[in-house]
């Protein structure tokens, strides 16, 4: 990367080097184009929709990349929110391995793999920023969007882990970005819906929500993400986002926790940002509390719109061309780190290749008996699953629930009902159920609670949440997977069949007690 400077750039430049965009579909839009060589946008955010086989995202950010230099501009970031378990972009491969699941091994080393691994991938297909790990801390069990994405519910426990995770991205040589500051694990609404408010006091915050951040800081993270929740123990109001907060941005984490790196915002269409003061205007406040580069994740005409407001804030005197130049000049420095760290890639295959060996370690050693009071296990006998998503019932159809409890079981006896049929007690034998963020679905939690009443022996497997076992405390025999990709499953169906026994302990508190059970 050539020697880029803030004086290299025009006013215009600068104020694009500040935003990072998402676009639609897997290839350049004429939008996408536009707006990186008539703003020259610092980056952009792949999701998904954008990504369809490892040689297009591969092509794709290298034609970003040739389009950034074709306009004599500095490289792009290139950012995923690729943190493994429930929030995967790249929809290809293995899935790797959710944190709490990791957090569930208790192998604070097997966080560092993992980061690597997602890295390296990352690497090969052109990536050079991961928003990721999640630094949450999950204290809150109906936390409806961190769940199984914090690697747990005690600070010291997040901190150490999610510190071995960033570290890992970063000796791959990716730049890591953690989230989602100053916390999101003790609400009970979501940020993409509207404005959660953590009204807990200072004292507090340090104690829980800020030690994982100021762990990670000390450590030398790259970038930190702010959250659009508010903290009126920092702010003083319940109706102002961290993300606006100059007293959590600048005062919180650069003067207190003395964070000198990235600060990114999450994406500024959440509505607990569109939906108060608005994309285009929070822009402008998100810099002025101190944030340096801009997310906006969807829409082209907010895209350009908030771009614009930036500039006119500039020229009017709202902000100053200086505080412009102290966002740039991280920018700048961040892409400088991102090219220096640039190496040669594993290539794909291989470092999919890794990403597949963590994800099986790691499901091996987190498949969690939280009880077994009536030493249900290994299975034996004729059994029953029973799952409740909505696919076909048949064990032999496609990637359902179904199909992959079924497959889990792996028993010559075993049979398949759907959540709307009936369970007989003469000829069910065991019956397993596999339960998915019940909390959501009250079919879930009225039929395992009948089962849990009835005569029938009785597993409940967790497939996502762990907290499901809250609903129905009276159920004897409990596991959670922490996840329900192929590497759990093939791990859970060891454990029910009495291959090898389960290694993980919960890092969040559920109401477990001691198993009792035939695995010694």
């Amino acid at each position: 990367m050539p020697a880029w400077t803030v004086a290299d750039l025009s006013l215009r430049q600068k104020v694009g080097q500040l935003f990072v965009v998402g676009f639609d579909g897997p290839d350049v839009t004429p939008q996408l184009e536009s707006l990186l060589t008539d703003w020259g946008i610092g980056g952009v955010l792949y999701f998904a929709r954008n990504l369809s086989t490892p040689s297009q995202t591969e092509a794709l950010s290298a034609s970003l990349q040739r389009l950034a230099a074709e306009a004599n501009l500095p490289p792009l970031l290139v950012a995923i929110d690729q943190e493994g378990g429930p929030v995967t972009r790249i929809p290809w491969g293995a899935n790797p391995p959710s944190a709490m699941a990791i957090g569930a091994t208790g192998r604070e080393a097997l966080a560092a793999e993992a980061g690597a691994a997602i890295a390296d991938e990352l690497r090969a297909l052109g990536i050079n920023l991961n928003f990721a790990p999640v630094l949450d801390v999950n204290v809150n069990p109906e936390n409806p969007v961190i769940g199984i994405r914090s690697f747990g519910d005690n600070p010291a426990l997040v901190g150490r882990f999610g510190s071995q995770f960033a570290e890992g991205i970063q000796r791959a040589d990716v730049l890591t970005c953690v989230k989602h500051f100053p916390g999101h694990g003790d609400t009970v609404s979501d940020s993409h819906h509207e404005l959660p408010v953590l009204p807990h006091n200072r004292e507090r915050l340090d104690r829980v929500e800020l030690a994982p951040f100021r762990r990670a800081v000390d450590a030398g993270v790259d970038a930190v993400m702010t959250t659009h929740v508010s903290f009126p123990a920092v702010t003083g109001v319940a109706d102002r986002p961290a993300t606006i907060a100059p007293s959590v941005v600048s005062g919180l984490l650069r003067d207190e926790l003395g964070f000198e790196g990235l600060v990114v915002t999450d994406c500024l269409e959440m509505d607990a940002i569109a939906s108060g003061i608005g994309t285009v205007e929070a822009a402008v406040q998100a810099i002025e509390a101190g944030c340096d580069l801009l997310t906006i994740s969807h829409t082209p005409e907010r895209q350009e719109a908030a771009m614009r407001a930036v500039l006119d804030a500039v020229r009017t005197g709202r902000l100053s061309e200086a505080r412009l130049d102290e966002s740039v000049e991280r920018v700048l420095a961040a892409k400088r780190a991102a090219a220096a760290d640039a190496g040669d890639s594993p290539g794909w295959e291989l470092a999919a290749d890794r990403v597949a060996d963590v994800a099986a370690r790691t499901a091996s050693d987190s498949v969690t008996l939280v009880r077994d009071r009536e030493g249900t296990l290994p299975l034996d006998g004729t059994v029953t699953v029973v799952t409740f998503d909505d696919a076909d019932t048949s064990a032999g159809d496609g990637d359902s629930e179904v199909a992959d409890l079924a497959a889990a079981v792996d028993s010559p006896d075993c049979s398949v009902i759907h959540r709307t049929a009936d369970v007989t007690t003469d000829d069910a034998g065991t019956v397993v159920v596999g339960t998915t963020d019940a909390s959501a679905d009250d079919e879930q939690v009225r039929f395992v609670r009948e089962l849990a009443g009835s005569t029938v022996r009785l597993v409940v497997v967790a497939l996502s949440s762990p907290y499901d076992l809250r609903l129905f405390p009276e159920v004897p025999c409990y596991l959670t997977t922490y996840g329900d990709s192929d590497a759990a499953m093939a791990a859970l169906g060891r454990v029910l069949r009495g291959d090898t026994s389960p290694k993980g302990e919960s890092p969040v508190s559920i109401g477990q007690d001691s198993p009792d059970s035939n695995f010694g």
